[in-house]
């Protein structure tokens, strides 16, 4: 797909525990790339011929003033977006305007005239602040290519590659549920919603456990903001493990940071933990039913008009008052009687659910300014019109405080 005019690739919906793409919030998934790789290696993996040229387009060989990080058996080739020699001078303007671009230096031995580069791999916020700073525009890599770039080294063996799994914000600002208002900022709500969504991505690219199979269930989510993220800048995304070995072991506990950069700044860090869980006891848990005794009252989506047809086939409309997963409190439109013990078959519309049918016997009634008042037994309903049932209950009613006490 397409986002302001750039290709970008989203990730899998079901990975992130979404139905929908439009419920994605992050893109371009990749891991961590390293700032060079021996030409042997990308020559005898077992790669296609597109997937060695692609790697050769961006992991370019060392030119005579790039640092010597070559050996005669395995010439290096170099990430072509990663300045691997700086200029003392150029950094020192830098560091004039920019106090914090030593923070960048750490990666680099220094020289006497330039910094060499001695770190096989770089923070991705780092290294696209050094990146804009050092490197030629036709030469600089986007997060498509980075993401590119990293599904080919996933089939070499890197055994020193990190955890590290960067995403882009997908920040729509037409996203009705974050941006129902203005906002001259991205909220934190959505935020939250990206780390999470992050967590699950990085999960399963890092665990042992197969998507499908188990799941991380969130027990604890810590927030902090370090500043307002812009909504009209890019903001990329690293979520890694922070647990400790023995306290996974122990208790079963899975951590998980995820770092907000944007602009070559950390706006964010949300922390996370999880426990892993089997994906069908996962789905029980989530499946919870509302209490049969208690009673609803539909706040959108459910059509307030059903259909109700006699034994007869005699068919009248009536208002839905109120719900219950085996009943119905409705008002026959223009009729002063029904009889109790009365069986209708009845149907009725959810939005975005569908329709519901079944059989219901009249228990109580009475007459009314509007017409026939009174509950309806839920005594037949197919499967699934149950499920439906019980989902539009879950999403689309409230607690009705009239009739229950709570």
């Amino acid at each position: 797909m397409h986002f302001m005019g750039m290709k970008i690739e989203i990730v899998d919906p079901h990975l992130v525990h979404k139905d929908h793409c439009d419920d994605v919030l992050v893109y371009n998934a990749r891991g961590a790339l390293p700032s060079s790789i021996s030409a042997s290696l990308i020559s005898e993996s077992d790669l296609t011929e597109d997937e060695i040229a692609l790697l050769c387009e961006y992991y370019v060989e060392a030119e005579p003033s790039s640092p010597p990080g070559q050996n005669l058996l395995s010439p290096m080739r170099f990430l072509r977006s990663v300045p691997c020699r700086l200029d003392a001078v150029q950094v020192a303007e830098y560091l004039a305007q920019d106090e914090s671009f030593k923070e960048l230096l750490h990666y680099y031995e220094s020289g006497l005239n330039y910094y060499e580069l001695r770190s096989k791999y770089l923070r991705e916020g780092d290294e696209i602040r050094l990146m804009n700073a050092f490197v030629p525009l036709e030469l600089r890599i986007t997060s498509h290519e980075r993401m590119q770039i990293s599904a080919v080294l996933d089939k070499i063996p890197l055994q020193d590659r990190p955890s590290y799994y960067y995403m882009t914000l997908l920040n729509d600002t037409k996203n009705y549920f974050f941006y129902r208002k203005h906002h001259e900022h991205v909220p934190g709500i959505m935020l939250v919603e990206v780390a999470r969504q992050a967590v699950y991505a990085q999960y399963y690219r890092t665990s042992q456990h197969r998507r499908g199979d188990v799941t991380l269930t969130i027990k604890k989510i810590d927030v902090e903001f370090f500043n307002y993220v812009d909504a009209n800048y890019p903001v990329i995304i690293c979520a890694e493990t922070t647990d400790d070995p023995d306290e996974r072991k122990a208790l079963g506990l899975e951590r998980r940071r995820v770092l907000f950069y944007q602009s070559g700044k950390s706006v964010a860090e949300i922390n996370i933990t999880g426990m892993p869980i089997k994906i069908n006891v996962f789905k029980r848990l989530r499946n919870i039913k509302p209490d049969p005794a208690h009673w609803f009252v539909p706040v959108k989506n459910i059509d307030r008009t059903a259909l109700f047809t006699g034994s007869c086939g005699t068919k009248r409309e009536a208002f839905v008052n109120n719900v219950s997963l085996h009943g119905l409190n409705v008002t026959f439109i223009d009729v002063d009687e029904v009889a109790e013990q009365e069986v209708f078959d009845f149907q009725l519309n959810v939005d975005s659910i569908g329709y519901i049918s079944g059989s219901a016997t009249v228990r109580r009634m009475l007459k009314s300014a509007e017409g026939a008042t009174g509950d309806l037994q839920i005594t037949n309903i197919p499967l699934e019109s149950e499920r439906r049932w019980r989902e539009a209950i879950k999403n689309f009613t409230h607690l009705d405080l009239r009739r229950e006490v709570y």
